[in-house]
């Protein structure tokens, strides 16, 4: 074999800085748009979970409510001719300081009873809202921006619905909840990306470093068997051409005895 061989020379450090550069931000962007989209998935699990936890605790209170109205209401007695309803609710909204209103509204839309009593009255648009989500089986909740409003029916003893119950409760202070666990949780997951990305990048210069170390040495095993193997060309080559030189000096002889003998 003959000819020239090129041996790649060994990449320079700034040659690595760059492949190891590149190798880094491509996956560091993987793991940011990964764990960015299972942060907002995490996030908005949180919130619905916070929005239903918060959701049963109003109703407990709520259905407390609705049992003792509902034990009047049983007795054949109107719910506008109850007497102990104020009460009530002026109870249930001690429970908790984050409730801003109860409404006891009757079946034509009118309210009935409400605490505070200095609390805003209920406009009909909101008031058909309430009452098509009381429509629905158990306890249903409807939030705007200021209020996690749930809902219950006020039924008689024959199921029939004589008005409804509405538990008016703070969403600020879901949002300032919501607000303090993002905040705690983007800083995990920020320390996480910092860590992620730092023991990538050591990682990828570890390996390309083992990696230029096994191409060098391959390459000069490579160059050593081929001048190894040139070597023994050359050999092979000069050892053939004595050959051919004693076979036609050999033959020479010969031809040269056939003659004399010919001419005895």
């Amino acid at each position: 074999m003959s000819g020239t061989l090129s041996i790649r020379p060994q990449p320079t450090s700034s040659s690595a800085i760059a492949r190891v550069s590149k190798i880094a931000v491509a996956i560091i962007a993987v793991m940011i748009f990964s764990v960015g989209v299972l942060s907002v998935m995490a996030l908005e699990k949180f919130k619905g979970t916070l929005k239903d936890l918060t959701e049963s605790r109003i109703g407990v209170i709520a259905f407390d409510v609705q049992d003792n109205i509902e034990q009047g209401l049983a007795l054949g007695i109107n719910l506008p001719s109850l007497q102990n309803v104020q009460e009530t609710i002026r109870r249930a909204h001690a429970r908790d300081a984050k409730i801003t209103a109860i409404y006891v509204i009757g079946r034509q839309g009118e309210t009935l009873y409400r605490i505070p009593e200095t609390a805003v009255q209920l406009n009909d648009v909101a008031v058909e809202q309430f009452r098509k989500l009381s429509e629905k089986d158990g306890l249903s909740s409807l939030r705007d921006v200021n209020s996690l409003n749930v809902v219950l029916p006020l039924q008689n003893s024959f199921s029939q619905t004589q008005g409804i119950l509405i538990i008016q409760y703070d969403a600020s202070s879901l949002d300032e909840r919501y607000l303090a666990f993002r905040a705690i949780f983007l800083k995990q997951v920020i320390f996480f990306l910092i860590g992620g990305a730092a023991v990538a990048t050591i990682a990828i210069w570890v390996l390309l470093r083992k990696y230029d170390v096994m191409d060098a040495v391959l390459a000069h095993s490579f160059a050593s068997s081929t001048k190894a193997e040139s070597g023994n060309d050359s050999f092979r080559q000069d050892g053939l051409a004595d050959f051919k030189a004693k076979e036609r000096e050999a033959l020479s002889d010969m031809a040269a005895a056939e003659i004399v003998v010919s001419r005895k």
